[in-house]
């Protein structure tokens, strides 16, 4: 019997019974019927808030109710204090004209609840109530974009698929594929696009008889005037090579891809390469050296011009130039790789080529391939 007394003498002194029926266990004063304050957090928080007004709920509490308050808006629900991981809160929205905004998520008025739980730094929706306020497939009613898509509250991509398998995906910064799921640009599309409206960087149509022109990287595209049935395009040397007598090599750069379309039409190239090149030894004097200038499509020369580099004797870093143009007839609808070589005809002399195209460099060689079409 002393046991028993001691039992109900310890319950009697944490539970506290207002008058208006409220039960508090851990606090004294219990303003809600069941109101539990301790490490269980599973206190009850009331509010009458007005439209447009910003709710805190304390620390330690896991229901929050919205009871009816003045005007009409949106009610922006805060948790204060620092949740653990797998605690649960539950809002009740009773609120007849205001809808509840807590974490991104959207509470809907008129006796509306939504369940959260805390996960990894972060509070997410576990149940909503009542279930229309979900995506239908049928399509929904009264949607407001400022609370209501298709999306993810946290750092992860978004992922579209049909059939059981993903067609498109939105990265968490935006980024969107079609065929990838690394997109690496705003749109990036693994495949085939076929549009059939304009093209319109920066909103610009174009107009008859422009072609659209690259700026470099990162920077739109423009309209220019284009000479009809002409396109040119220039590479410059990249690098620099040195060749020792006998020595045949590509100088860097200067390699060019060009397509002739299958249009029925007939068309010509037009190649054109300048440059210099820079004797590096002179063990000998009056010893010629020569650079052959060589031009490859596809592998096979077209045509190869001596430059005399240095005859002289015991001139020291010595620079000659060259300059050289072809033009072919008659090309069939391919793929054709256009490459400047160069070679060491020279008996006993080194000699440096196309250096890397910079301010002061004097050695820098250039290839322009121009598609004539007749």
């Amino acid at each position: 019997m002393k046991k028993l007394y001691a039992y109900l003498t310890l319950v009697c002194s944490t539970v506290t019974m207002l008058s208006g029926q409220n039960v508090g266990i851990g606090i004294v004063a219990p303003t809600v019927k069941l109101d539990v304050a301790g490490a269980y957090a599973a206190r009850s928080y009331a509010a009458h808030p007005n439209g447009f007004q910003d709710v805190d709920i304390p620390n330690n509490y896991s229901t929050f109710h919205i009871l009816e308050g003045g005007g009409a808006g949106t009610i922006n629900v805060t948790y204060l204090g620092a949740p653990t991981d797998g605690q649960r809160l539950a809002i009740y929205n009773d609120d007849v004209d205001d809808q509840a905004m807590f974490n991104g998520y959207k509470i809907p008025h008129g006796g509306g609840m939504a369940t959260f739980v805390y996960v990894g730094g972060g509070w997410r929706l576990s149940s909503v109530y009542p279930t229309t306020d979900s995506w239908l497939t049928t399509g929904n009613d009264g949607v407001d974009p400022a609370f209501n898509y298709v999306g993810t509250n946290e750092p992860v991509a978004l992922s579209l698929r049909t059939n059981g398998a993903e067609h498109m995906r939105i990265t968490p910064g935006g980024n969107v594929g079609i065929g990838t799921a690394t997109p690496a640009e705003k749109l990036h599309v693994e495949g085939n696009v076929r549009f059939s409206g304009a093209l319109m960087p920066n909103g610009n149509a174009g107009t008859l008889g422009k072609a659209l022109v690259s700026q470099g990287p990162g920077v739109p595209p423009i309209w220019v005037s284009a000479t009809q049935g002409q396109r040119f395009s220039t590479v410059f040397s990249t690098g620099g090579v040195t060749l020792a007598p006998g020595g045949n090599a590509a100088i860097p750069g200067l390699t060019q891809t060009i397509i002739v379309p299958a249009d029925g039409s007939n068309y010509d190239f037009y190649i054109y390469t300048d440059g210099a090149a820079q004797l590096q030894n002179f063990a000998n004097a009056n010893i010629g050296v020569q650079a052959a200038i060589i031009i490859n499509v596809n592998s096979v020369m077209q045509r190869a011009i001596t430059t005399i580099v240095d005859n002289t004797s015991n001139l020291v870093g010595g620079i000659r130039s060259f300059v050289s143009s072809y033009y072919i007839s008659d090309i069939p609808p391919g793929t054709y790789t256009v490459e400047i070589r160069s070679q060491n005809m020279g008996p006993t002399h080194n000699y440096t080529i196309g250096a890397a195209y910079a301010p002061g460099s004097f050695l820098v060689c250039s290839l322009t391939v121009g598609l004539i079409k007749k």
